[in-house]
């Protein structure tokens, strides 16, 4: 862990040093100006600058510390607690055999299916608990737990431990300083339009709470962030190291684009080689929602924008298949990921563009067939844009989104839900990997991509959309996604068209209270049939997705 904690080090002492020396010899404030009380905002490497430059905090945290009169404590406890219910029919396209979900109890012991519905219905809960702890003005303590995740109605309540019931995901220190801000810890993360890291939040452009969501991207790192002096750039460091499912690219035992990458086990004397390593450079201009939205009213042309570039690399991986000896692979894995992000606003019209490129190489990924030399090149690009426009006294938002995922030629090896998830990438003896995938949070529809492809990957979406204010708690919304391949060797029926999806409904949400209900139906082409030879034609599917739950 040496070299890691001494580049911690050296990077904080550099950073902090660059930036007093900076102040010092006049730039930034003309002044110190009073501490302020901090307003609540959300956590996340791409957070708002401050609104004037007068307002960083000019307080040494070390000094108040030896004063323990002027220390005060305060304790804020948000979260949500809500029920969702998940109803899906013919998810199975009506193809047999068919290796998309097939309702449980509706298949005869070899795997044929029954007379029943042939539909799947789950009723589960969720206590989300935030607490914040103030240590004084400058430092604050954040954790997120959750209590029964995602535990269904009619469960088993015996045989069952206090840990089974409850989840620490998040935990993690945040210090305001004279030169910015340090945190360290377990945090979430957020960048742009979630494209590529998304920390299941509520997204004001789209129709989904972050109760439909059920992790946010987690990182294990410290992060150094300040503001730029003389300007309104904003830049972050950070460096971090996680097993594979504690980075915001999880994919069950691969990393976010489908290379098995890290080891689970917390062994603190372990050399950092076998873990995952990042390294975080971001530099942005980003106001928060409200002054975003209050300049616009003013009459301005807002532009938001920002480079988040990140550098990733393992060296070995444990070989968890081995019972008894600790065998480490030599991966040799590197990525390096630049992601631009821009957001502009002006009178009633909205445009928001983010881009991506993994680039990078892979030795031995263990994967058969593979190539001679068993190394692999990383290109993978994908790319996001949506415009909006609002009518009818802002009432009425019209919208349009369009996305691209680069494809391979080596279709998956399973479909369904865990399509992306349980094995997303199949050997090749093609030594450049070039399938990209959207974040798992990210989330356009109820059907296509969220459960029969199981990610944003090799395609090309077009996503029409308008929401109604119809009062101010309650809403109509509805939408169409059109599912193209952009690498027609990876569909499961050899074909450009995955299908059409609509999808609509209605939601109410007050401060504390939100509730909504959203019907979905899918008409499938040739590219979602598993069967092509077998002339099967594959029949629609329904969705309905409930909520109903309380915010505190």
């Amino acid at each position: 862990m040496f070299r890691f904690n001494a580049f911690i080090l050296t990077v904080s002492v550099v950073f902090f040093a660059t930036i007093h020396i900076s102040y010092a010899q006049g730039f930034g404030a003309s002044s110190p100006s009073p501490q302020q009380p901090q307003e609540k905002k959300t956590e996340g490497i791409a957070q708002q600058a401050p609104e004037s430059k007068t307002k960083l905090p000019f307080l040494d945290v070390l000094s108040l510390e030896k004063n323990r009169s002027k220390r005060f404590r305060i304790f804020e406890l948000h979260g949500y607690f809500h029920t969702r219910n998940n109803w899906f029919h013919n998810l199975d396209l009506d193809i047999t055999p068919s290796s998309y979900p097939v309702p449980e109890g509706c298949q005869n012991a070899d795997g044929t299916a029954t007379s029943c519905d042939e539909s799947i219905n789950a009723l589960e809960m969720r206590l989300r608990l935030e607490p914040i702890i103030h240590v004084n003005e400058q430092i604050r303590v954040h954790t997120q737990i959750d209590l029964l995740d995602n535990y269904l109605f009619g469960s088993s309540k015996d045989n069952l431990m206090w840990h089974d019931y409850i989840a620490i995901q998040q935990a993690w220190a945040h210090i305001t300083t004279q030169a910015g801000v340090i945190e360290f810890g377990r945090m979430p993360d957020h960048w742009g339009m979630g494209m590529v890291v998304n920390n299941g939040q509520f997204d004001p452009s789209a129709d989904y709470y972050p109760q439909t969501t059920n992790r946010s991207d987690t990182f294990d790192r410290i992060t150094l962030r300040s503001i730029i002096p003389s300007t309104e750039l904003q830049i972050t460091l950070a460096a971090g190291m996680d097993s594979n499912w504690d980075t915001p690219f999880y994919s069950n035992n691969y990393d976010y684009q489908g290379n098995r990458l890290s080891t689970p086990d917390n062994d603190i004397t372990g050399n950092e080689d076998r873990f995952f390593n990042h390294f975080l450079f971001t530099l942005a201009r980003i106001d928060s929602q409200e002054t975003f939205l209050q300049q616009i009213a003013d009459g301005n042309l807002v532009l938001n924008y920002g480079l988040y570039f990140m550098y990733q690399t393992q060296q070995w991986e444990q070989d968890r298949s081995l019972t008894n000896d600790i065998i480490y692979n030599s991966r040799e894995y590197q990525a390096y990921i630049p992601d631009f992000w821009l957001h502009l606003g002006y009178g009633t019209f909205s445009f928001e563009l983010e881009a991506v490129g993994i680039f990078g190489t892979l030795n031995d990924a263990g994967l058969d067939p593979s190539p001679a030399d068993n190394e692999y090149t990383l290109r993978r690009l994908g790319a996001v844009a949506r415009a909006g426009l609002s009518l009818v006294d802002n009432t009425l938002s019209l919208q349009l989104e369009s996305g691209f995922a680069s494809g391979d030629d080596i279709e998956n090896t399973e479909d369904g839900y865990y399509n992306q998830l349980a094995s997303p990438l199949s050997g090749s003896a093609d030594a450049t990997l070039t399938r990209f995938a959207f974040d798992h949070n990210y989330l356009v529809d109820l059907i296509m991509f969220s459960r029969l492809l199981g990610q944003i990957s090799n395609t090309i979406y077009i996503k029409p959309s308008l929401t109604w204010d119809i009062t101010d708690h309650i809403a109509f919304y509805a939408a169409s996604i059109v599912g193209l391949a952009a690498d027609v060797e990876a569909t499961p029926g050899q074909d450009r068209i995955y299908g059409i999806e609509f999808d609509g409904g209605i939601r109410y949400q007050t401060d504390s209270v939100f509730a909504k209900a959203t019907y979905g139906i899918l008409f499938p082409f040739d590219g979602l049939d598993r069967n092509p030879v077998d002339a099967q034609i594959p029949t629609n599917v329904h969705a309905i997705v409930a909520h109903l739950g309380v915010m505190f």
